[in-house]
């Protein structure tokens, strides 16, 4: 609400209806020097006084309407003879204050038998909004773009490309948005009825309040934490503020950082909107914020960079970087922004985390996938990325769009398998699931579940409960830590039979892994397809994100105190 403007009188305390008028200068009189008196400076006998008021009286001009009372040794009367020689001028004066009075006194009880009416200038204000923005949604005319077919890790599409060119026929191809569109609705899982849904425990849960610091320690205390992988978490994060640059970067290839060369395994691309995203989300997963904990300058800075970075084009906000392969890094960097504003509330970031959303909105396939480019037919990585992202713009008070999620659901489940309880990397050109490759553990069935999680797959669905224990049977792996990572997100989330299992081998095996001497003390690296291009602060940061599961997220299902008895260590 903007503030009234201020007055440009003296002091901003007077009312332009009365103006202050500086009192007349009286004009100095010659002073008599000491002496004989003189018949210019001898004083006149009580005679001549007299017979010079009766002179001044007679060339006196009729009364103003105004009254002055001077008072002093030259013109000192009483007030008996002023009010004697006025009294006409004081009769019209008085006559006229009473009317006057009279008339105020009626506007005044008129004034109080009207009941105040509230000064809705916020509701004015979103009414005059509304009336502008009112227009009827519209269908976004499809792009086409070349999307070759990648054999190595996701993530080398996130390296800058010098070329914009597809970024300029968006633009020019794109309609803007409308902010929000019709929205559907849809049952929490369509295939069972929706009539029995109320008797389910369904996700209402996966807020932020479990990163502070009180409910930190319980949560990871009742969850299957420790002191020694709090005590990861805590080194992993000195590390990864070690390694920031001084524009409040970071990169995948650390080197020009603080490091200097000193810490191996360094990723093979730069990437800073990526990498800075991973970094602050390992920081504010801990509750660590610009305004609170021990990191606030360096976490305001790793914020200003992605707010600066962001472009914002007529269809949403792009934090992609140079290029347009890099939809991961414009994921990850939102959900860094959007967790900071949810997380503070501070209005700084509201507008650039607004706009990445309608990005996200934009970007998307017509059916309902993301992938490397801009509306290009999506794959379940690209997806899940994206999909955290919205959840996370909607967690920091941007209003779901219901036909985004409705589409992002049907391509989910487009590349389920196994009896819904495996899914696919992509549909092939023949329309066929591309699974997962048969030497690699199944992370797109880690991220397909945790996605119907999202959507709103309730607890007791047969195929979360199979998919769990496939997931167990499957069992975590010793370097691939992005399977680990969303295997870990699901069986907590689930509160799954087999999380304690799974929780300890995961989280003692990173324990063990972590570097505790020299200038990588903090970090992990495993060399696997994504170690090897994100490299260590990758690994890094993935890996303080996985241990920080407890209290990252507050459970998805809110269940009764009881059912968690055994679900700890």
């Amino acid at each position: 609400m903007s503030h009234p403007p201020e007055s440009s009188s003296p002091g901003n305390d007077s009312d332009s209806g009365f103006d202050f008028v500086p009192p007349t200068k009286r004009a100095s009189l010659p002073t008599p020097k000491p002496g004989k008196p003189t018949a210019a400076n001898r004083a006149p006998s009580p005679a001549a006084k007299a017979a010079a008021r009766k002179s001044r009286r007679a060339k006196e001009p009729l009364p103003q309407a105004s009254i002055q009372i001077q008072t002093g040794d030259a013109t000192e009367q009483t007030i008996t003879d002023r009010l004697r020689r006025k009294r006409s001028q004081l009769s019209s004066v008085f006559t006229s204050t009473a009317l006057h009075t009279v008339v105020f006194l009626v506007l005044g009880l008129w004034a109080l038998e009207q009941k105040p009416q509230p000064v809705a200038i916020g509701l004015v204000a979103a009414l005059d909004v509304a009336k502008e923005t009112e227009t009827k949604a519209i269908e976004l005319s499809p792009i086409k773009f070349e999307t070759p077919e990648v054999a190595d890790s996701p993530l080398d599409n996130v390296a800058e490309d010098t070329s914009s060119d597809v970024e300029e026929a968006a633009a020019n191809e794109v309609p803007t948005l409308v902010t929000a569109l019709p929205s559907e609705t849809v049952a929490a899982d369509s295939t069972e009825p929706v009539a029995v849904a109320p008797a389910r425990t369904l996700p209402t849960g996966g807020g932020l309040a479990g990163r502070e610091a009180n409910n930190r320690a319980n949560l990871a205390a009742q969850f299957g934490g420790s002191p020694d992988s709090e005590a990861a978490v805590e080194l992993g994060l000195q590390w990864i503020i070690k390694h920031q640059l001084t524009d409040g970067s970071w990169r995948f290839r650390h080197h020009s950082s603080a490091c200097n060369g000193r810490c191996g395994n360094e990723g093979r691309i730069d990437s800073p909107n990526a990498a800075t995203g991973l970094a602050l989300m390992s920081l504010l997963g801990a509750g660590y914020t610009h305004q609170r904990g021990p990191y606030q300058a360096e976490i305001q800075l790793g914020l200003d960079y992605l707010d600066r970075e962001i472009r914002y084009l007529p269809y949403g906000g792009s934090l992609k970087g140079i290029g347009s392969k890099a939809l991961y890094s414009h994921a990850i960097a939102t959900i860094a922004l959007a967790e900071a504003l949810a997380m503070t509330g501070d209005e700084t970031y509201r507008k650039p985390v607004v706009e990445a959303y309608r990005f996200i909105v934009a970007s998307q396939h017509a059916k309902g996938g993301w992938k490397y480019r801009d509306r290009s037919p999506g794959d379940m990585s690209v997806t899940g990325w994206m999909v955290m992202a919205m959840k996370a713009c909607e967690n920091a008070g941007v209003e779901p769009d219901e036909k985004s999620r409705r589409l992002a659901r049907e391509f989910v489940d487009s590349l389920a398998f196994a009896g819904g309880v495996e899914y696919g990397y992509e549909m092939s050109g023949k329309g066929d699931i591309k699974p997962a490759a048969q030497d690699r553990k199944p992370s797109c069935s880690a991220i397909g579940q945790l996605m119907k999680m999202y959507f709103g797959r309730h607890r007791e669905h047969p195929d979360l409960a199979n998919a769990c224990q496939f997931l167990a049977e499957t069992g975590s792996s010793d370097s691939d830590i992005y399977f680990n990572f969303y295997g870990t997100l699901v069986l907590h989330h689930a509160r799954a039979p087999q999380w304690k299992q799974w929780n300890q081998t995961v989280r003692d095996h990173l324990i063990q892994t972590q570097r505790r001497n020299g200038h990588e003390a903090g970090s992990w690296f495993f060399s696997d397809l994504h170690g090897n291009t994100g490299g260590r602060l990758y690994t890094t940061a993935m890996a303080i994100m996985t241990l920080e599961v407890y209290y990252r997220f507050m459970p998805l299902y809110q269940i009764e105190a009881s059912d968690n008895a055994d679900f700890g260590t």
